[in-house]
């Protein structure tokens, strides 16, 4: 199973337009899986190993194209080959702001869903991507994290008192 945490303009679809119509023939479409663009599979099974190798014991595939992997202390779900969503233990639930296909959409739903979470603060791809290498609140800086941490830590020093 391979993951790449880093999109780097790589763009599985052929450009081809798929001969599905659109609506729920679409929405389970074996060669554009929602998208109306054929996707090539095969280049994406030729892209290699990932750009990092997290413990493969920690990754499962949960659904079709669905991954959950535990990087540090978050829990990343995986969209083919994309990281989309996090859960920070005792933080929350966030999701990519980007707008992917409307089957990435719904493996974000169906993530959150089956994890009890009401919802999720949009963050975009990027700070989705960084805590996915990363791993941890910890080790991500920028205002949104130091907002995060600073707000954790709150919270710890209110429950300490």
């Amino acid at each position: 199973m391979a993951l790449r945490l880093s999109n780097s303009g790589y763009q599985p679809k052929t450009g081809e337009k798929c001969s599905c119509r659109p609506g729920v023939q679409r929405d389970n479409c074996p060669r554009c899986e929602g998208t109306g663009q054929v996707i090539d599979f095969a280049a994406i099974r030729a892209r290699g190993k990932p750009a990092s190798n997290p413990d493969l014991s920690r990754v499962r595939a949960i659904g079709s194209n669905m991954t959950e992997a535990i990087h540090g202390t978050a829990t990343v779900l995986y969209s083919y080959e994309t990281p989309v969503a996090v859960h920070m233990e005792g933080i929350g639930y966030f999701k990519t702001s980007k707008k992917w296909s409307t089957t990435t959409s719904k493996h974000i739903n169906k993530w959150l869903e089956s994890h009890g979470a009401s919802g999720a603060t949009l963050i975009s791809q990027d700070e989705i991507e960084k805590l996915a290498r990363k791993g941890s609140t910890g080790t991500v800086s920028g205002p949104f994290w130091d907002a995060i941490k600073d707000a954790v830590h709150d919270r710890k020093h209110a429950e300490s008192e």
